[in-house]
Order: C-alpha cells, then structure tokens, then sequence
C-alpha cells in the first residue's frame, strides 16, 4: 500500500473508533439482537478469560427487500420454530399519537409527546415536522427548544442548532430539580451552550439527546442520590442567581475547554464574581488559560517536562500555517489539528509543505487551528505509549497507560494491540498499581508543578515517560472523560476508575460539609433507602 492508501485506512480508522458513530450495549440474558450483515458494521468486544458467559451467534439468509414488500411481521414468524406462537402485535405508540394529536392540535404536552417518540425511534424528519407545530404553541419550551436543537443539527442546520441553545439559555437559565430535599447540599452545575452541540444519540432503537463538546461528563461523578442538583446553562451571557432561591453549597464548573468554550467561560466568570463566597470546582478563570499554547507555554518550562512547540492559527489557509511553520522553527513533520477537538478528529500529521496544502484544501476559512510539533516517541518494538492520569483535588490518580501501533492514540486503540497482548496488559497493571514507584520521585514532583500551575481541581494529564525519564506531556486539561467503556474487556481497570469516582465525590463532600453528608445518611436510613 502506498502512503495515500495508508491514510485513507487510517482516516476510516479513525471514523469507526469515534464515539459518535457508535452504539454500545451489553446484551442481558435471553436476548437476542439482529443484524443486517451487507448495511451494519458490527463487532463485539472481548470476554474476561474466567468469564461464564456465553454468546450464541446465528445466521439467518434472508431477502429483506421481499421481507419488506411482504410485511416484517410476516417475515418474523419465520423465525419462530414450529410450534412456538408468535406474539400478537402490540399497537403502534406512533400511530395512536398521531390520532390524538389530529383530534388535539393544540395540546403542547401531546405534540411533545409524539415529537419525542419520533425522535427516540430515529424518525428526524417527522420530529421535527411535529415539534415545530409544538414550538408555535410554546416557543420558549424546554424540552423542545433543546429537541430542536438536536434535530437541526441532525439536518446539518449548525446554525438553527446554536439558536436554539440561545434560546433556552436565555428562558431557562436555571434548571431546579422537581423536587428538592432540604436535607441533601445542593451543587450547582455549570454549562455552557455556545459552540457546543447536543444530537441525538442512544442504544438500540432509541435516541436522546446528548451534549458533545467543551464539557467534562459528570456521569460516574454526581450521584445524584446525595445532592440537588441545580444546572445553570450559560450561552455568552450570564443570568443572575435568582431572588429568593437558597444560594447552592457548592459550584461545579463543567466547562472544560478553553478554546472552544471562551465565551461561555467569560460569562460564568461575571457570573462568580457577584458570589466570591461560594466554592467553585474549576473555577471558569482557571480553565481559560489552559488552552493547548498556554499549556505549551507554562508547562513547557518545568524542567525536565517535554511540551511539544504549540502555536496558534487564526485563519484557517496554507499560506498563513506555512508562515507559521516558518516563523516557529517547526520541521517537519508535524500535526494540524482545529484547536477545538480533544479528539482525533480533523488531525492530521503533515510530512511536507505539500501536506499543508492538502490540509487546508478542505479546511473552514473561519476555524482556528493548531501547529504542533510532532515527535517520534516510537518504542524498540515500535509502538506507541501514552498514560493518562486524573488529579482531583490535588491527588494525582492513575487511569489507564495504551500501547499502539500508531502515534494517534485514544482509548478505543486499546482494542487494536493490547487485546490480545498480554504484555502491554502486564505493562498497565504495574502502571495502575504502582502509579508512583513506576513514575519515579522526579516525575511527581514535576507533576506536582504542572498542579500547582493549573490550580483546577479536576483535570486530566496525558503523558509518556521518555527513555531519559523525562516527562512528555501530549495534552492537559480538565476535558477528559471520566469513563467505564472498556472496564468490561479490561476488569482489571474497574478498581481504579472506581477510585477516581469515589475521590471525586469525596472532593463535592468535602465542599458541602461532613455534617450535610451524615443528616443524607440518617435521613435515607430512616426511610429505609
């Protein structure tokens, strides 16, 4: 294969691993899942070797186009052995709601009803057909406001899909829980909507909205069981706290990117200053200066920490990367990346000047992007190596240390070497348990530096160790997800993401007060929770 052969097998790569692009689940016992082999890429991941589970695999040939013509539910019956019964069809939701909603049609609740059961079943166009009629009716909803936002930028409206964010930014600026315990602390979590997008993605058969972009995920960090949780959803301006409501105990900022999130940050910024009292986790003013150039900046110059040359781009041409490039001292080669990702999409590694060209031949005129310096940290066997950890609180965790066999490494590449390596699964275990001895004293203190520099007290490093012992640092910054994804393929990583969850809600405990957290306790005792 040649080298453009390569990199169309690598950019495919790429797109598979996206999260975007796929749906994960785990099948319970006794179901069953079908897939169409020529119109789904489907795969499974690995079972743990003392594993008793046990997956059947069954091919059924079959003419889908005359399964169609002659009615699904016909063809299902063929797959029921031969004295089975098959169920009677239940009615369909759909068609009952479309019913109500022709004899009601200005019945808001009803019309949110049928938009939302489109839009969870995959029907984009019929959703939006009938939550716009909804939106006429209460334009400043927020169920369908945040339902148009997922659908229009489904349709490729980026657009109509940012308006509508505006939008309910701005009537619904606060979101308080139905029902709030006078018992539990209350958090009050940070968003925000400007240049960040929520679509609509899900399991099997069912969609919902999902943030992407620009936020840490607090997913396996806020149990809800021990706080309210209040959001505050932030476009460019904030709204003030509002009058009579009991000031929060504890403000969690999930903004987490500096570069794609500037304004939405500035806002919140304004937002803390009118309550210098309250505590805040990643204070808005802290995670502005932890774009990629700053980081190269002020990391760069711990000593004994690598930090790849790293400029900024403003206008998106190869005329103004290659003065730049010039200009920096770059040599090739080196990457091209949008400063707004913290994933591999749209990076490139350049090898030449040509390179540059063919990058920007497709690049947007108005983005930003970064030049960075690439280096070849391939190991003897001629792998890749990158380790991450998470520091909550001042306490550095260890979560997970890759091996691959290409420079753009993410978590999903574990699958591609380490599966099957019992080496580079040996080389992680000793990373995780022996987080400190395997860094060595000078790596922790240089990381203790790079702590002391990002006064965040949620973020994420991800780093290898140089052959030198010296530290090269590929990215730091509180946009890292917090995750379980591959714990099933890999349990021996399960105890410590555990860890990471736990120190993180300690963190928000810590915050809101010992004595809160004993009456949660005593409360839930005395219901019996």
């Amino acid at each position: 294969l040649g080298t453009d052969d390569r990199a169309i097998l690598d950019r495919l790569d790429q797109i598979l691993e996206e999260e975007s692009t796929r749906h994960t689940f785990k099948l319970k016992e006794g179901e069953a899942v079908f897939f169409a082999n020529k119109r789904v890429l489907h795969a499974r991941t690995g079972f743990d070797a003392g594993s008793d589970r046990t997956l059947f695999r069954v091919r059924y040939h079959a003419d889908l186009g005359r399964a169609a013509r002659g009615g699904l539910m016909r063809w299902l019956r063929g797959l029921f052995v031969e004295g089975e019964r098959m169920p009677a069809p239940k009615p369909d939701r759909i068609e009952l709601l479309k019913e109500q909603a022709a004899a009601h049609p200005e019945d808001v609740a009803l019309l949110r009803k049928l938009a939302k059961e489109l839009a969870g079943r995959g029907d984009f166009t019929g959703a939006e057909e009938w939550n716009a009629r909804a939106l006429k009716l209460a334009p400043e909803d927020h169920d369908m406001l945040l339902l148009s936002s997922c659908l229009k930028w489904e349709a490729a409206d980026h657009g109509g899909a940012q308006e509508a964010l505006r939008t309910l930014a701005q009537h619904h600026p606060f979101l308080f829980p139905k029902r709030q315990d006078a018992v539990k602390p209350t958090v009050l979590r940070l968003r925000g909507f400007k240049n960040i997008k929520y679509v609509l993605r899900g399991g099997v058969g069912r969609y919902a909205p999902r943030l992407q972009g620009g936020h840490f995920s607090v997913t396996h960090f806020l149990d809800k069981r021990h706080f309210n949780v209040v959001s505050a959803n932030v476009f460019d301006e904030a709204a003030p706290w509002p009058e009579g409501k009991p000031l929060p105990d504890v403000v969690l900022n999930c903004v987490a990117c500096a570069d794609r999130m500037k304004d939405s940050l500035k806002a919140l910024e304004g937002f803390l200053k009118a309550h210098p009292d309250l505590p805040v986790i990643n204070h808005p003013a802290n995670v502005l200066k932890t774009s990629r150039e700053e980081n190269y900046r002020r990391l760069g110059a711990i000593e004994g920490v690598v930090f790849p040359n790293t400029v900024r781009l403003e206008a998106g041409s190869a005329d103004a990367a290659l003065a730049a490039i010039k200009a920096g001292g770059f040599t090739y080669p080196l990457i091209l990346r949008p400063t707004e990702t913290h994933t591999g999409v749209d990076v490139a590694k350049v090898e030449d000047e040509a390179g540059v060209h063919r990058y920007f031949e497709s690049a947007q005129p108005d983005r930003a992007y970064y030049i960075i310096q690439f280096h070849d940290l391939r190991d003897s066997a001629g792998r890749y190596r990158k380790s991450r950890t998470f520091c909550i609180d001042g306490t550095y965790y260890p979560v997970a240390s890759l091996v691959h066999d290409d420079w753009n490494v993410h978590s999903g590449d574990r699958y591609a070497v380490m599966a099957d390596d019992d080496a580079s699964q040996a080389a992680e275990r000793d990373y995780l348990a022996n987080f400190t001895d395997w860094l060595g004293a000078e790596n922790i203190k240089r990381l203790h530096q790079a702590r002391d520099l990002m006064e965040l007290e949620f973020f994420g490093v991800d780093f290898c160790k140089l052959p030198d012992g010296r530290l090269f640092i590929f990215e730091c910054n509180a946009a890292m997800r917090h995750n379980y994804d591959h714990a099933g393929a890999f349990p021996y990583t399960e105890p410590y993401l555990d860890k990471v969850s736990s120190a993180f809600d300690a963190m928000l405990k810590a915050r809101t007060g010992a004595m809160a957290h004993d009456w949660v306790r005593l409360n839930q005792r005395a219901q019996g929770l």
